[in-house]
């Protein structure tokens, strides 16, 4: 696949592994130099950091992930995690992930402290993957 040379074509690229983004985790990490491409008042520059995110995503999608399935029977653990512009979330049984979710912080969210944004990644992971926790008790965790 060669690389996007227009807004349109990075748009249709991060759209298109958007769709993958429950199988490979931190993706909204790895799209953000991408993403800022597709900002307005942006002029078009595609460097060596989107190049690298490109190639990275790339490899990504094709390497096949390793998703347990859903047990009902096992405990459910999420994990959330937040940086100054990313929100991720895994779900996991046995220390196995079920699915992952990730998403950028919106300008209104990115003041915020640390704790709160770790609080929001728990929030986004719940509200994400609610069908899997409906009458299950669950542990959360995050790193603050």
């Amino acid at each position: 696949m060669p690389e996007p040379n227009d807004v349109p074509g990075v748009q249709r690229f991060v759209g298109m592994v958007k769709y993958l983004s429950k199988f490979l985790p931190s993706l909204s990490n790895k799209c953000e130099p991408l993403n800022r491409l597709t900002h307005n008042n942006t002029d078009w520059h595609w460097g060596e950091e989107q190049q690298q995110a490109f190639q990275e995503i790339k490899h990504l999608v094709s390497i096949a992930p390793v998703l347990r399935y859903f047990d009902q029977r096992i405990p459910l653990e999420g994990q959330g995690d937040a940086s100054e512009k990313v929100l991720g979330f895994a779900l996991l049984q046995n220390d196995q992930p079920i699915t992952y979710a990730s998403r950028s912080l919106t300008p209104a969210e990115t003041p915020h402290s640390q704790i709160e944004k770790e609080l929001l990644a728990l929030v986004f992971g719940l509200e994400r993957n609610h069908v899997y926790m409906y009458g299950h008790r669950l542990k959360l965790w995050t790193d603050h």
